[in-house]
């Protein structure tokens, strides 16, 4: 974006003081560093949705085609991180991908505040500088470019189409197309953008209007279809929920606009800069430079798709409102350059103040690792198993795991629509369910019970054995039917496991643990020197990730016994 000649920096300008931009750059340093350092093991702080990208990208990379689900192509991620992992996986190797996804966001995060800080021109030197330093400064939206999905590219191409949208048409159609392919949603700035430009709005609209039809054909060409799998599925499903609950969707849409109205989304990264956005579209729009008015227009539009719309909101999916605001406060040293001071003195100050902010943990997920890593002493060779939260079990069992929510598998989804998700696991002869026993209910968000067909009651799946975690931070958070994950038979299949077998070591688990095997009986406690363990509250085979607790031997007790089950080793 470029300034009036009598709003550009000068040699006689003002400048930010160097030492705002040492202390900027220390904390934007010290961040960065300090979320990469927190981040492993990976399997709790990526997302599940991550591992959907690295499926997908195996398959493509092994040339199996753009699948998650096996020979089931998928338009179901973002097609430029999707392609950008198939190369890394062709090149490094497959096992390279989560860590190098890692890395990989964490410098598109950089490029992505270097793009901010050229985008626009300010009559205060480094105001740029300062206010991608202050972007790469802020502790969620850093831990949030780290999640190994394409949330650091999706900034990146953000950032570059509202560095570069005025320099004409072609430059304004190479940016739109990118920022598609980069995340879909991305669509609504470039609309807004393609709107700010009064004299140029008709040709604008017509580029506008070729990458929708480039992009469609992408879909059309990954998987048969204009809209990716994802799209609709979630909207549905939650759509499909409030329903059962008999919410009016009046209600609904008036609790859900809530946080609209506040901007809470927009507050999520950095509460001064969203302010500066806001201020700088207010002087902007009064002054005929209405250029972040427009761009605050797209982001509104992002908070309703995913929150009044999709009803499903995740943080990383409100990342880009972080570019806006970065944006907003270069704009606002053009307008009021001592406001913008203040402004800025309170972002850093909100930055060093969440600067030791820990990744989030997703513990629920450290199950799904185990039954990704574990399954195949339950499950016979080639049979399949279905998982509605199918990432991280696909990424470790590859080619025998089935996607049951259909956002990477349409005809799944198609399934789900028609209530007939048991005639689908019996045609594509899916044998097994692993998944939370919240994702059987018939009622509860996400939930998928409802769908397996009237005849179907979660008492048809024989539970074979559960998946917990024991020593998870946050286990005390967790909503009901989360606690543990579940293996379940359908049509009477029996488990390779001998039903002789009490308890027995099963390997290394992260961070030093193992992870054990214990036939239990309804009621038994599991102990080691220290106290209690696990609590059985079920006759179950449970598999569990023991973490040692003090010194001397390593054992396991069962019940009253004083005699150890098992001796553990710490190899």
């Amino acid at each position: 974006m470029n300034c009036s000649p009598d709003s550009c920096s000068n040699a006689d300008a003002p400048a930010v003081p160097r030492w705002a931009s040492w202390v900027a750059a220390a904390v934007a340093l010290g961040v960065v560093a300090g979320q990469l350092a927190r981040l492993w093991p990976l399997d709790v702080h990526l997302r599940d949705d991550a591992f959907y990208y690295f499926a997908w990208a195996r398959s493509l990379a092994a040339g199996q085609g753009p699948c998650v689900t096996d020979g089931v192509p998928t338009s179901g991620v973002h097609l430029a991180w999707a392609v950008l992992l198939s190369g890394i996986a062709a090149l490094a190797g497959v096992a390279s991908l989560p860590p190098i996804a890692v890395v990989l966001g964490t410098g598109l995060h950089g490029v992505a505040a270097a793009l901010i800080a050229r985008a626009f021109q300010a009559p205060v030197r480094g105001a740029g500088a300062l206010a991608g330093l202050l972007y790469l400064g802020s502790a969620p939206l850093t831990n949030e470019a780290m999640n190994g999905q394409e949330t650091a590219l999706a900034n990146v191409a953000l950032a570059g189409l509202c560095a570069v949208h005025r320099r004409g048409t072609w430059w304004f159609l190479g940016g739109t197309m990118l920022v598609a392919a980069a995340r879909s949603d991305l669509l609504l700035f470039a609309l807004a953008l393609a709107l700010a430009v009064p004299g140029a709005r008709l040709r604008r609209m017509f580029a506008f209007a070729v990458a929708i039809g480039c992009y469609a054909l992408w879909n059309v060409w990954l998987a048969g279809t204009p809209l990716q799998d994802s799209a609709a599925p979630i909207p549905w499903l939650m759509a499909q929920e409030r329903a059962a609950a008999g919410e009016p969707w009046v209600d609904g849409l008036c609790a859900r606009a809530l946080p609209t109205l506040l901007g809470t989304r927009f507050r999520t990264w950095s509460t001064p800069l969203a302010a500066a956005w806001l201020l700088a579209a207010w002087f902007g729009f009064r002054r005929g430079d209405r250029e972040l008015a427009w761009l605050l227009a797209g982001g509104l539009g992002l908070v309703v798709v995913h929150d009044l719309w999709r009803a499903y909101p995740r943080d990383y999916y409100f990342a880009p409102l972080a570019v806006g605001g970065a944006l907003g406060l270069i704009r606002l040293f053009a307008h009021a350059p001592r406001l913008a001071f203040g402004v800025a003195a309170l972002a850093l100050l909100w930055n060093i103040r969440h600067a030791a902010d820990p990744p989030r943990l997703h513990g629920a997920q450290r199950e799904m690792t185990m039954a990704g890593r574990l399954l195949d002493r339950f499950v016979p060779p080639g049979d399949r198993v279905g998982c509605f939260n199918a990432g991280i079990v696909t990424w470790l069992r590859p080619g025998q795991v089935v996607n049951l929510d259909g956002v990477v598998n349409r005809a799944a989804f198609d399934s789900l629509r028609k209530s007939e998700l048991a005639r689908y696991l019996a045609e594509h002869r899916v044998a097994w369910i692993a998944d939370n026993p919240v994702q059987l209910a018939h009622r509860g968000v996400h939930s998928c019970g409802r769908y397996f067909g009237a005849a179907f009651s979660p008492q048809d799946l024989v539970e074979v054995a559960r998946f917990v975690w024991p020593g998870d931070p946050g286990r005390g958070w967790r909503r009901a039917g989360t606690e543990w994950l579940g293996l379940y038979a359908r049509d009477g299949h029996r488990s390779m496991l001998a039903a002789t077998e009490r308890m027995s070591d099963l390997g290394p688990a992260p961070l030093g643990d193992r992870f054990i095997l214990w036939r239990a009986r309804m009621g038994e406690v599991l102990r080691d020197r220290q106290g209690e363990v696990w609590r059985a509250d079920a006759d179950r085979v449970f598999v569990l990730q023991v973490a040692r607790r003090g010194v001397g031997p390593w054992q396991l007790f069962a019940g009253a016994s004083a005699l150890p089950l098992l001796t553990l080793s710490d190899r």
